[in-house]
């Protein structure tokens, strides 16, 4: 992959993602903590991955593979890129 990779967003709809982008979410979150030494998104942050809260969510995808998510609430953002796909 190379800097000029450009990958599609999307809003998830509804209370909470599908249980297949949720569970690709939950395997970027392990990668990139595995990578990085730490959790790239906060416990409430986690949580509200799967929770019916308030909270916009987009995943961006390259095809078919969910490749980053981006959860906002309280005026908060909070973000993780597939450690495969950073650069």
């Amino acid at each position: 992959m190379n800097s000029d990779t450009a990958f599609d967003v999307h809003p998830l709809d509804g209370d909470a993602p599908s249980s297949r982008v949720s569970d690709e979410i939950h395997r970027i979150l392990s990668r990139a903590t595995e990578v990085d030494g730490t959790a790239p998104l906060s416990e409430q942050a986690v949580k509200a991955v799967d929770a019916g809260e308030s909270v916009v969510r987009f995943v961006a995808t390259d095809g078919d593979r969910v490749v980053g998510y981006v959860g906002a609430a309280d005026g908060m953002a909070e973000a993780v890129v597939d450690p495969g796909y950073r650069g």
